[in-house]
């Protein structure tokens, strides 16, 4: 007997009960209509001894009652827990205090135990630096988490979005590469994640609901995992930071361990850290309750996994310093028709950023070094004056920006709108003119140039490239740059400088030397402005300094030069004399 579905109304006598066709008709329905997995799987059904009582009109009427609502639950369900991040996990996670979150926990989550934090390569691939193509990670979120972990999820992938040119992409698709799924397992407060790099890549980080692996940091060594990082304390050369107390080591753990070996076990040349992400803490796995790592150098510190996984911040300075200065070169392939676009939220955050804390972090990552101004301008045309016609500028925003390089970029051009008549227009136009691209620099680190070329009117274009997470991307040296890209020339180098300033010629950087020659050519009119040492377009004392002693001196009691650490938080960013010289142009 065969079914066939009809607007009819439903009327059970219709149906040999006694003949089990329902269960071929439930199987069908099972497996193509209903539900996403075939019925079997959701019930047990045996064509001998079927679950229900097939000779009941009442038992088929629930069973159908239940296929037939089927998809609505199904919906409700996928409704309750989306998969992707929404802005209601992004509004929890700005005021997720990770203490709080531990302390929530049930307790037997909390044992030196630990997340699992176990990761498998599928594919033996030969090389696995940016197996994520353009720093985009299409992700999905699967399973029952609760309304805190979905928001320590997103604070994960908030603080990587913030502090690196990494981005995450909410997918649908369950079937395309590359992706990610973030997926709810009952591992009984352990975690792990899986990648593959073979005919796609592929990454499922596996985390025990409401429990340690969903705190932040542990989500992000899990999704570090993801990027094809592999656990610091099983580094070749560990034995010399480290020492594994195996007497103490769960006894099915001992492979968390072991010294890595195959193909994925490279150190990119960064040193040992104890503090990385990437680290365990010192009685994880621990069969005792004692340390299963003692550090064997002063210089290693490790901590309690009670402390280890609300410790802030998430990275360390290693950790960050791989991922921005390098990570950037993860993308393969050129990526220069990639666009980033600044939002309200980047000029929000702007209007609020923390230069300070922004300069000791860059800091903190990178030995300090100050950027290197370059300027260069490709024709040497009779007017260098008003370049952009009606005070608009057409941008595009290209490479890999942190969000944090963003959030500056878009303070810069507000301070610039809000003291001049100049306006930023975006545009994804890349033929048109007048056009300024602002673009990422990987070539060398704190690096930061523009090239700019006119025909004196409608032919304007400007290249601002800018070193990503580095001094470069601080709000003064934006606008510095962007400055050049109005057709300005170093304060130091006008042909008065002379006058006012001495340089210091046995202490500037070999090869720096013709940033502090004088401006010669067409385009060094001072437009009758006085010689003003504290113009943003003006070097700092010690700028470009091969031994740390000052390269600029001042002779004048009137110019006062600020060391660069102190440069670029200086306030107002320009002077009375820069703003005087953009309105005459454009007001």
């Amino acid at each position: 007997m065969s079914y066939t579905p009809s607007a009819e109304r439903f009327d059970s006598s219709k149906f040999d009960l006694s003949a089990n066709c329902f269960y071929d008709v439930a199987l069908k329905l099972g497996s193509s209509f209903l539900f996403p997995k075939p019925i079997s799987r959701w019930i047990p059904l045996d064509k001998d001894h079927p679950p229900f009582n097939m000779t009941s009109n009442t038992s088929l009427l629930v069973v159908a009652l239940l296929i037939g609502s089927s998809s609505l639950i199904r919906a409700e369900v996928e409704h309750a827990n989306p998969r992707h991040l929404t802005e209601e996990d992004f509004k929890i996670a700005d005021t997720l205090d990770d203490e709080a979150l531990w302390e929530s926990l049930d307790e037997k989550f909390k044992t030196t135990g630990g997340p699992l934090n176990t990761v498998y390569n599928g594919t033996q691939y030969k090389s696995l630096w940016g197996i994520w193509k353009d720093n985009t990670v299409p992700y999905q979120i699967i399973g029952d988490f609760s309304s805190n972990d979905r928001a320590a999820i997103a604070k994960a992938i908030q603080y990587l979005e913030r502090e690196t040119c990494v981005r995450f992409r909410p997918t649908e698709n369950s079937n395309s590469l590359p992706r990610m799924d973030i997926k709810a397992a009952n591992l009984g407060g352990f975690c792990y994640a899986v990648w593959n790099t073979g005919g796609g890549v592929s990454a499922t980080v596996n985390l025990s609901p409401n429990s340690a692996c969903t705190m932040p940091r542990t989500i992000l060594h899990e999704i570090l995992h993801g990027f094809s990082w592999y656990h610091t304390h099983k580094r070749p050369d560990r034995d010399a930071h480290v020492k594994v107390l195996w007497d103490n080591v769960l006894g099915s753990k001992r492979d968390e361990f072991s010294i890595c070996s195959g193909c994925c076990c490279k150190t990119w040349d960064t040193p040992y850290d104890c503090d990385s992400v990437m680290h365990y803490a010192q009685d994880q796995m621990s069969s005792n309750g004692k340390d299963t790592l003692a550090p064997v150098s002063g210089s290693c510190q490790l901590l309690p996994f009670s402390r280890w996984n609300h410790k802030t911040p998430y990275l360390s300075s290693e950790d960050m310093k791989f991922l921005r200065l390098r990570g950037a070169r993860m993308v393969s392939g050129d990526s220069g028709g990639d666009f980033q676009f600044l939002t309200e939220e980047n000029f929000a955050r702007g209007r609020t950023l923390d230069v300070r804390a922004l300069m000791a972090q860059i800091k903190e990552i990178q030995p300090f070094q100050e950027p290197v101004f370059n300027f260069t301008n490709g024709a040497e045309e009779k007017s260098v004056w008003a370049i952009w016609p009606n005070g608009e500028i057409p941008y595009t925003i290209q490479g890999e920006f942190s969000r944090t390089d963003l959030d500056a970029i878009a303070a810069s051009f507000e301070y610039i709108e809000h003291n001049s008549c100049v306006k930023f227009v975006p545009t994804s136009n890349t033929n048109a003119l007048p056009r300024m691209d602002i673009e990422t620099y990987y070539e060398e680190f704190g690096i930061c140039y523009t090239q700019w070329q006119t025909d004196g009117g409608t032919q304007t274009y400007a290249r601002v490239q800018l070193s990503p997470s580095s001094a470069c991307t601080v709000p003064r040296t934006i606008i510095h740059e962007i400055m050049h890209g109005f057709s300005m020339y170093h304060t130091h180098t006008r042909p008065d400088r002379d006058d006012h300033i001495r340089v210091m010629w046995d202490n500037i950087s070999p090869g720096k030397e013709p940033q502090f020659e004088p401006c010669s050519g067409c385009c060094c009119d001072t437009w009758e402005e006085p010689y003003d040492c504290s113009s943003v377009m003006h070097y700092a004392a010690n700028q470009m300094s091969s031994n740390g002693r000052d390269t600029l001196e001042s002779v004048d009691e009137n110019c006062q030069l600020l060391p660069f650490n102190e440069w670029n938080l200086h306030q107002p960013y320009m002077s009375a004399s820069d703003v005087d010289l953009i309105n005459q142009q454009y007001c």
